[in-house]
């Protein structure tokens, strides 16, 4: 049900790095995506080899994820996959659902 935090929200491969740049990528990839495909052939044609993880294989835990959230500054709403997914079945568009309930109600993650 996750967009795919590979998404362009998160950093914006587009801009051209400082030319000393220490920055390291990683990417959390899900290959069936087509979205996370591109992404990744994108970063990949401007010389960058990013440390890939997929995410379905290897899942997040809990506090991995809200650190990412947080380190992205949007809503936990905003990561999640609506299409293809019960998101509108669920009512998760609901203003009920607080970021925290998402946090321990929602998210598909292994234990920790």
């Amino acid at each position: 049900m996750l967009s795919g935090l590979s998404s362009t929200k998160s950093l914006n491969f587009c801009q051209t790095p400082p030319a000393q740049s220490t920055m390291s990528i990683t990417i959390y990839h899900n290959p069936s995506c087509g979205t996370s495909r591109n992404t990744l052939d994108a970063i990949r044609q401007r010389g960058e080899e990013p440390e890939v993880i997929e995410y379905l294989k290897t899942p997040f835990s809990r506090e991995r994820l809200v650190e990412l959230i947080a380190a992205m500054g949007i809503p936990v709403r905003d990561v999640l996959r609506k299409k293809g997914t019960p998101y509108d079945e669920l009512g998760l568009d609901d203003p009920k659902w607080t970021d925290d309930q998402f946090d321990t109600n929602v998210w598909p993650t292994k234990k920790n």
